[in-house]
């Protein structure tokens, strides 16, 4: 991350159930991530100004995507689109109605990865995005007037317009989730699908790493597990169907590109070996525990 988000506010009390009780389980020099000890969330006590917030996501934010980087783009775009397919694949095996010509909204859709994989595979695909670089490509991907450039409370789409709507590594960043997942209900038809992947805090890879956990970011501000997933989406009004490790497509390079941006002891200066590897090497795709979980839910009634 090459911006450090400006503290408004610092979140002493549980969102979730209102709780006061807590503990400190992670904390960094800027913030630190504190456990509710009445329903079990986690959540970072940074509360970050709205402006902080839309500086920090734009054009710098995807450095470690190397977007600008044309020559890498091919690369980027066949791992990618290996992940975003697994998880249509997995979405038509858990909901078997959900088919094309349907309407797919992915929230954060960055530079329109995977609304390109739901055009080919014939869905009907929009996106939001908050960087002008990333939405202009995704654009190009999804077509003229079907990506929005701006906040997910500032979008005019007409209530129950989208079958299906991606949160993809996204929920984490969000201030105030259940304001954000309110809007996304507001957008989504009756019996529709929310697809979303967010770090898990419960996961192995998170009890093993610690405090060098790759999800612990300034910007990620709360962290869900098995436990709270489902109480969080119940109040926002869908119900939780179901509930996995998240697995994605990536390969060496990528991993070393964010390991450069995202710096953690031993592994960064480790990765930076990479350089000495055949290319063929550095951009094979392969699939990794991500520490991630991915959540299928459906819009409840009203």
């Amino acid at each position: 991350m090459t911006k450090t988000l400006e503290r408004e506010a610092t979140r002493a009390d549980c969102f979730l159930c209102g709780g006061r009780s807590k503990k400190v389980r992670y904390a960094s020099a800027t913030f630190s991530v504190r456990e509710c000890l009445e329903c079990g969330l986690a959540f970072s006590d940074l509360l970050p100004s709205q402006q902080s917030i839309r500086e920090l996501y734009q054009d710098e934010y995807f450095e470690a995507w190397r977007l600008a980087d044309e020559s890498s783009l091919p690369v980027l775009r066949r791992m990618k689109h290996a992940t975003f397919n697994r998880y249509f694949d997995r979405l038509e095996r858990l909901m078997p109605d959900v088919r094309p010509p349907a309407k797919v909204l992915d929230v954060g859709c960055a530079a329109g990865f995977l609304l390109e994989v739901a055009k080919e595979r014939g869905y009907e695909p929009y996106g939001i995005e908050l960087s002008r670089l990333a939405a202009t490509m995704a654009e190009e991907h999804a077509g003229q007037g079907r990506v929005f450039c701006g906040r997910l409370e500032d979008v005019d789409w007409p209530p129950e317009t989208f079958d299906i709507v991606f949160l993809c590594d996204l929920l984490e960043h969000l201030p105030d989730p259940l304001s954000a997942l309110a809007i996304v209900r507001r957008l989504t038809k009756p019996g529709g699908v929310l697809f979303a992947v967010t770090p898990d805090i419960g996961s192995p890879s998170a009890r093993i790493l610690g405090k060098y956990w790759n999800n612990l970011r300034e910007e990620h501000l709360i962290y869900l597990d098995g436990k709270t997933a489902g109480p969080l989406l119940r109040r926002a009004g869908f119900e939780l169907r179901a509930i996995e490790a998240a697995t994605k497509v990536v390969n060496v390079k990528y991993v070393a590109d964010q390991l450069a941006v995202y710096r953690r002891p031993v592994l960064t200066p480790l990765l930076r070996l990479i350089g000495y590897l055949p290319t063929w090497v550095q951009t094979r795709n392969f699939r990794l525990p991500s520490g991630d979980m991915t959540l299928v839910a459906t819009r409840g009634g009203d």
